[in-house]
């Protein structure tokens, strides 16, 4: 904590102190950082200040549930053809969709990690937890390269006759696509019995996860596609749990590029930036999505494949409706719908060809490799995979 504190006062945060007793009455933590003057807001109404900026005072338009399936750029101009068939002409294209999904030499894919993170969301009495945003210095024996850490705020409930509030603590992250089925309930139990011990909470009403991007400098990427021959395309991504303050970041950065004006963060968030390896978590320079993309390029070149499947040695005939699995020996991934119907599919992944596992939490395919995911039936999810998986018979 000492040299975090130090490190907030290089940076111009100069009131950050560190007390020897949390605000929390309900468990002695210890010292801690505290960061006043500090501020929670609506993310849903801060969205909708940006949608009516854009679309009364800019004039702009937004378009939902389109998929861009073809993305096309030279140093002039540029379009993007939708799954739908329309094409939009531009001259820049900002690619902001979690992970890049276009141009595999941009390399962004190796200079983050995917992580399922997990969240439970608990009735607390109003007023029982001092309101603040709560984090601890993360799990240090953990296999990930960035530590996963665990995060708390509180919701205010409105029109609750119970006056209860909601406590929401996240963590218990791991790498995409490396658990087994009995692994994702385990993270809640666990997760449940960390925040039982430290917070007055009653009865859980909520649990979900998601997927967070974490680049290996703990930076964002925001700027310039990083290739010859992307002048006119930007990324943003690598947010690590950090998505509303990297947006607006990004926001900044990004107008300022396309506009041709120096933007004093640009340089250090420049996704072309050469990151030093962690020596202190791995003995040698390879990524671990690299180490994991060329292990299963090695199996596939005879024969194998690798990805965790515990599920996948049981017969079809035992595959639960709305449960899936991946079939090893033959690359097959198979989803059972609830009427008792089986879609099958190649269980190769449509980004680089790393093979996916299923997850049973979230009913998806995912990929260890670069955290692309498809839905029980196939559907892209989430990229840098920016095609379905193809069908395939058993």
């Amino acid at each position: 904590m000492d040299k975090e504190l130090k490190a907030t006062h290089n940076a111009g945060i100069s009131n950050t102190e560190i007390i020897q007793q949390s605000p929390l009455a309900s468990f002695d933590i210890g010292p801690c950082l505290r960061f006043p003057n500090q501020a929670q807001f609506q993310p849903l109404k801060y969205l909708a200040g940006l949608v009516d900026a854009i679309t009364n005072k800019y004039k702009g338009e937004i378009f939902t549930e389109t998929h861009a399936q073809e993305i096309n750029f030279n140093n002039t101009a540029a379009y993007v053809k939708t799954l739908d068939g329309f094409t939009v002409n531009t001259t820049n294209i900002v690619i902001a969709t979690n992970a890049p999904i276009v141009n595999e030499t941009s390399k962004i894919y190796d200079k983050q990690e995917p992580s399922r993170t997990y969240v439970i969301g608990a009735s607390i009495k109003k007023e029982s937890v001092p309101k603040a945003l709560y984090w601890d210095t993360g799990d240090q024996n953990s296999k990930n390269r960035v530590p996963p850490y665990h995060y708390i705020r509180i919701q205010n409930v409105e029109n609750n006759s119970e006056s209860d509030d909601l406590l929401i603590v996240g963590g218990e992250d791991h790498k995409t696509g490396e658990t087994d089925d009995a692994s994702y309930e385990e993270r809640f139990r666990s997760l449940e019995a960390w925040t039982r011990k430290r917070f007055p909470i009653e009865n859980i009403k909520y649990k979900w996860s998601g997927q967070v991007m974490e680049p290996m400098d703990s930076l964002a990427f925001i700027g310039h596609n990083p290739c010859h021959s992307c002048k006119n395309l930007y990324i943003a991504t690598g947010d690590s749990g950090n998505g509303i303050t990297h947006g607006t970041i990004a926001g900044m950065i990004l107008s300022d590029s396309i506009l041709r004006r120096h933007n004093p963060w640009q340089d250090l968030y420049d996704p072309s930036r050469h990151i030093q390896p962690d020596t202190t978590t791995q003995g040698d320079e390879a990524s671990p999505s690299s180490e994991r993309e060329q292990q299963q390029q090695e199996q596939r070149q005879h024969g194998e494949t690798t990805a965790p499947s515990p599920s996948s040695s049981g017969p079809l005939v035992s595959l639960s409706s709305g449960q899936g699995t991946v079939l090893e020996d033959n690359k097959i991934a198979v989803y059972k719908d609830k009427t008792g119907n089986l879609h099958t599919y190649s269980a190769v992944c449509t980004h680089l060809g790393c093979n996916v596992s299923w997850n049973c939490l979230e009913k998806s395919f995912d990929c260890p490799c670069h955290g692309s995911r498809f839905s029980g039936r196939g559907k892209v999810i989430n990229g840098p995979a920016n095609a379905d998986l193809e069908p395939k018979n058993l």
